[in-house]
């Protein structure tokens, strides 16, 4: 009898153990939600969360919710799930909208500057102020993005709203769209086009020419200083305010900020990273030279109000 009650006993002691291992295990996980370029195949993420499970023994499941935008709707429908930890991808325009509700302090993961590229095959001479871009020896040669359906484009509003003041910003708009080649849906689709050799010029942003030399190429192109003044865009994370494992959480947020995610982050998302690498990778930028003239970014307005007002002067 006694040596049933030990058997029953130790096994109870074996479920309890084995209870407590699997809670632990799924306490142990996180879920990160970012935009695709992140989180799908090839994207920084891969390696990133790769290399985070293996220091950390906190398995990752990372969702790709689309486009920066789509990622923004996909945290407020998710939101009351409570199924979120960490968001990676949020832009300047989202941040101080209603995705502010959501989510905890936002950290900076990498930056850049909005700008127009031109091709190296080129034979235009480059504009230098946005106002250039409306004259008739442009017409036809550059290709804008649509900043409903784009982060890069919504950043375009910003800079305009910025460099020039709404009123005149407007009618920057309205001669733009009527002058430029096409207004693309993403920033994927405007660069495709521009590779291709459809147009001279397309918005993206100052470090975009490192793809090039990144992938061992010459530069296929290089960014044109404005004397308008350039505004500065960050991409953000932060972990989601109703995170069951807050935790770890940040100890994704910590590693997203070490050297070894940061060069990967500056390779794939060819943006400039926000800690400086400590040997010749520091160069890595010499064919993605800043702006001369940076600005302040218009914050009077949120961006809701923005595009709003956008879509109602250029319909």
């Amino acid at each position: 009898m006694k040596k049933l009650f030990k058997l029953v006993f130790l096994g109870l002691v074996f479920i309890s153990s084995c209870s407590k291992d699997d809670k632990a295990s799924k306490d142990s996980s996180i879920t990160v939600v970012s935009y695709a370029s992140f989180a799908n195949e090839g994207g920084a993420g891969e390696v990133i969360v790769k290399e985070f499970e293996k220091s950390e023994g906190v398995k990752v499941n990372l969702i790709s919710a689309g486009s920066a935008q789509e990622l923004v709707s996909y945290l407020s429908e998710n939101y009351s799930k409570g199924n979120i930890d960490v968001v990676i991808g949020l832009g300047d325009e989202h941040i101080d909208g209603k995705v502010k509700n959501y989510i905890n302090t936002p950290e900076v993961f990498d930056y850049s500057y909005y700008s127009f590229l031109i091709s190296n095959n080129s034979n235009l001479i480059p504009p230098k102020s946005l106002w250039d871009l409306v004259k008739p020896a442009y017409n036809k040669r550059y290709i804008l993005i649509d900043p409903r359906t784009s982060g890069v484009g919504a950043g375009l509003l910003y800079w305009t709203y910025s460099a020039l003041g709404e009123g005149m910003a407007k009618l920057w708009w309205k001669m733009a769209l009527s002058n430029c080649l096409t207004v693309a849906s993403s920033w994927s689709e405007a660069y495709g086009l521009f590779l291709a050799g459809e147009a001279d010029m397309v918005l993206s942003y100052s470090s975009s020419p490192w793809y090039d030399v990144a992938n061992g190429n010459k530069p296929f192109s290089r960014s044109v200083d404005f004397s308008d003044g350039h505004i500065k865009t960050s991409e953000y994370m932060a972990i989601v305010n109703n995170s069951k494992n807050k935790a770890n959480a940040q100890k994704f947020i910590s590693f997203m900020l070490s050297e070894n995610a940061q060069k990967e982050l500056s390779n794939k998302n060819v943006m400039y990273p926000v800690r400086a690498f400590k040997n010749s990778d520091n160069k890595i930028f010499e064919s993605a030279k800043k702006p001369l003239i940076v600005i302040d970014r218009y914050n009077q307005k949120s961006f809701d109000d923005i595009l709003k007002t956008w879509t109602s002067y250029i319909v």
